[in-house]
């Protein structure tokens, strides 16, 4: 999760661009969406993979790479333990205009 501050960095080093606002957002998990372990662990895993699916399957080929999410998948959906932890989301949103 990059920081407000990494982000304005990057798109300085980029050129070009004028930050006009930014806002980091913390977005708590709701409690209605662990009713549901399959899908709460669904979801979590989309999350991953749309992080880390690249690199993962860089170095461990798409049969792997599948596997490996798949196991993760059953696990954040029937472990307990995920499901009572406190989680959030934080989210770096922005506008900016070409210079």
């Amino acid at each position: 999760m990059r920081s407000p501050e990494e982000v304005a960095a990057g798109i300085d080093r980029i050129g070009g661009f004028k930050i006009e606002k930014m806002e980091y957002m913390k977005l708590v998990e709701h409690e209605e969406w662990k009713k549901d372990p399959v899908s709460y662990g669904r979801a979590w895993t989309n999350l991953v993979q749309a992080a880390i699916r690249p690199m993962v399957e860089e170095y461990l080929g798409p049969d792997l790479c599948d596997e490996l999410f798949k196991r993760y998948e059953n696990r954040v959906s029937t472990t307990r333990e995920f499901l009572h932890i406190a989680s959030f989301y934080g989210v770096v949103a922005f506008s900016a205009i070409r210079i």
